[in-house]
């Protein structure tokens, strides 16, 4: 059993001139959630203590007096209950009475810990002293960052209700604690509902897979394998679905996938009323409009904007009304040509949504003469991860060295140390990089496993990301072949990291990517998908897997003609997802009911006319709004990547990359994390602030 006052498995110190350096990585196949409880509810119990007599020691407060010993305690906290969590998402068991045994202490857990979150934010003594360090900051010689750090957290204590009267706290506390159960019951919905348990398919008749690639045939046949059958099983996973969407000729399986797919956590599912989370949307929605109310916002959505970029809920809504305005032309046009081809060619009379994908793909390449299974010949995953973390080293001169010997918590996981340019250890990285259905969240991204930041004891912990992606895992001879989109997902998911692993900041609550605004905070990542389409980002991306040989400049010319064709269906996607999300915690209130179907139905008739039965995702299964973090913040996508899309032209020479800008964009904005205004951070670099306009001719939206 493990001795959780060992939460890490172990730490070592890297020397230099000024401070010791500490690397962190935990314990994980050490880590049994029944013992975290019982720490759990002893740190807690010491903490609420410490507080106290912190508090109680009374002004002159101070950096080292006062918030530094917050910090090592918030510091504590995150270490005992970060591998826990990380785990609920990469590793469920799949012992149906195991893993329901672990979730029930899960939820307690949750509860506990939104129950000790909002006491300590609705501590008025406590937010009393926070005030009076912001008031004598300049007597404390407090530094910008320190400053930064303490306005933000004044900011979450006025958002956490600590000026609400006694009965009003109370409530409040009650709506954290519930919505924390009620997001973490709507991941889990949509987890369990993607494992092959509750939907999978074996085909016996490799006639009817006819269109998919070797290896995603052979994959198909290792997963059958996996679950003691023979044959070829389609399951739910991400890379599963988008491959069998995107180039499966069997309309009909194309349809049956789609519809499992789209249908998961809903009423319509195949364990309908199971885990429907319609109903916890509407359950979130007005407990989120109550907490809205309590603060006294008009809105949830007016409430989310506190700190952002985003000055007001109109200017959100007139950025996503002038981008889907821009959009809707071509994906108009975009959706004609394809109807007109899937008429010709297969006789289809009116295309669907599960038909989009595919006919995407074929007049690509009709139009452009190249086909996409060829072409992920030359995106092997390993070859992409490598080439991701080449242009790392060329931007920032920073260099990724795997540690074989560190055990973690499944053996597709690797930990990498990170080097600088002078061979110091700066930080860690895990990655986790294949789908595991119903084991595994979908999607990818990133979180902070450690925080850079200034301890007690004078030394530096060194910062930990993580890199999750669903690639589909290689089989037989042939590995793991990605396609365009996976390889701006592993750009993108590396991006964020890179604004965590380059921070300089030693206040853990401006460091990486902590105290950057909602809406500035896919910046990094966006920014690194631009360098897919340039010949110097894709030399070091692709490889072909049998030859090692470059892409051709014919096909890479090819591609590149092919980029803004779909991108109309992809920004309208992007656009009509960001106002549902936006307008639905804009104009919620319990007392005009449910409206969750109905400004779904409404927004997509107007933006994605192909059927109004069928639309291309439901909000059962949209995680970013309902637990995701990005609650009235989707909008972020499309907002930061006007500042991406800006920043890119910045590294363009003559229609190349000057690599040596880099150092710039580290010095000026990776580096700073919340530090400073990100616009002041972005205006440092850029020298003026964003424009629209290089995002839309980047789209093709203008000339």
């Amino acid at each position: 059993m493990v001795n959780l006052d060992l939460v890490l498995w172990f730490i070592y110190s890297i020397k230099t001139e000024v401070l010791v350096e500490k690397l962190v990585v935990y314990p994980w196949k050490e880590i049994n959630i029944a013992e975290v409880e019982k720490r759990l509810d002893l740190m807690i119990a010491n903490q609420r203590v410490q507080i106290t007599k912190l508090v109680a020691c009374g002004p002159p407060y101070t950096w080292s007096n006062f918030l530094q010993p917050l910090d090592d305690m918030n510091d504590e906290m995150n270490k005992l209950w970060f591998p826990v969590s990380h785990l609920s998402d990469v590793a469920v068991p799949q012992d149906v009475v195991v893993c329901e045994a672990e979730r029930k202490i899960f939820q307690r857990c949750l509860k506990k810990l939104s129950k000790y979150g909002t006491w300590f934010m609705q501590n008025k003594p406590l937010f009393s002293a926070h005030q009076w360090m912001d008031e004598n900051a300049d007597a404390l010689e407090l530094t910008p960052p320190q400053r930064m750090a303490l306005k933000n957290t004044l900011i979450g204590f006025r958002l956490s209700g600590v000026g609400l009267p006694t009965e009003e706290k109370k409530r409040y506390r009650e709506i954290d604690t519930k919505l924390s159960v009620l997001q973490k019951k709507f991941e889990n919905n949509v987890v369990d509902s993607t494992s092959p348990r509750a939907w999978s398919k074996l085909i016996t008749d490799i006639t009817l897979l006819d269109g998919l690639s070797l290896d995603t045939l052979e994959g198909l046949s290792k997963a059958a394998e996996r679950h003691k059958q023979k044959g070829w099983l389609i399951t739910l996973g991400d890379s599963t679905y988008e491959t069998v969407l995107r180039s499966a000729k069997n309309r009909g399986l194309r349809k049956e996938v789609y519809e499992a797919r789209i249908n998961r956590a809903s009423s319509r599912g195949v364990v309908s009323g199971k885990r429907d989370n319609l109903l916890l949307i509407n359950e979130i929605m007005d407990l989120r409009y109550e907490q809205a109310k309590l603060l006294g916002y008009q809105s949830y959505a007016a409430m989310s904007l506190e700190g952002e970029m985003a000055e007001s809920t109109t200017q959100v809504m007139d950025f996503l009304n002038e981008v889907i305005s821009r959009a809707l032309p071509s994906a108009i046009r975009e959706r004609e040509a394809l109807a007109q081809y899937a008429k010709e060619h297969d006789g289809v009379e009116a295309i669907e949504a599960w038909d989009i994908d595919y006919y995407l793909e074929l007049v690509k390449e009709e139009k452009y003469a190249f086909s996409h299974e060829v072409l992920a010949e030359y995106f092997p995953a390993t070859q992409v991860v490598s080439g991701v973390f080449a242009i790392a080293k060329r931007l920032y001169g920073i260099t990724f060295i795997e540690r074989s010997d560190v055990v973690l918590w499944h053996p597709d996981a690797k930990f990498f140390e990170v080097h600088d340019k002078e061979g110091r250890v700066i930080g860690g990285l895990c990655t986790d990089l294949y789908e595991r259905p119903g084991e595994k969240n979908g999607g990818g991204w990133m979180n902070e496993m450690v925080t850079r930041r200034l301890q007690s004891d004078g030394s530096i912990q060194l910062p930990v990301g993580l890199w999750v992606l669903n690639f589909m895992p290689a089989a037989g001879d042939r590995p793991s072949l990605l396609s365009l989109s996976d390889v701006e997902s592993s750009l993108h998911e590396l991006g964020h990291n890179l604004n965590l692993l380059l921070t300089t900041q030693v206040d853990s609550d401006v460091s990486g990517t902590n105290g950057i605004p909602q809406d500035g905070i896919e910046l990094p990542s966006q920014f690194m998908e631009n360098f897919l389409w340039t010949r110097e980002g894709i030399d070091l991306l692709a490889r072909h897997y049998k030859t090692g040989e470059k892409i051709p400049d014919g096909l890479f010319e090819k591609v590149c003609a092919s980029r803004t064709f779909g991108l109309g269906h992809l920004i309208v996607w992007l656009a009509s997802r960001s106002i549902f999300d936006f307008r639905l915690h804009l104009e919620h209130d319990p007392l005009r009911g449910s409206r969750v179907e109905q400004l779904y139905r409404e927004i997509f008739e107007f933006s994605l006319p192909v059927s109004a039965a069928y639309l291309p995702w439901a909000p059962e299964s949209f995680t970013h709004p309902f637990c995701g973090g990005y609650d009235a913040g989707y909008y972020s996508y499309l907002w930061a990547n006007v500042l991406a899309v800006d920043a890119f032209e910045a590294f363009l020479k003559d229609k190349k990359i000057d690599w040596s800008v880099g150092e710039i964009f580290q010095r000026e904005l990776l580096s700073r994390g919340g530090s400073r205004p990100f616009m002041d951070s972005y205006v440092a670099f850029r020298g003026r602030k964003p424009s629209i306009e290089p995002l839309l001719r980047q789209y093709g939206f203008i000339e």
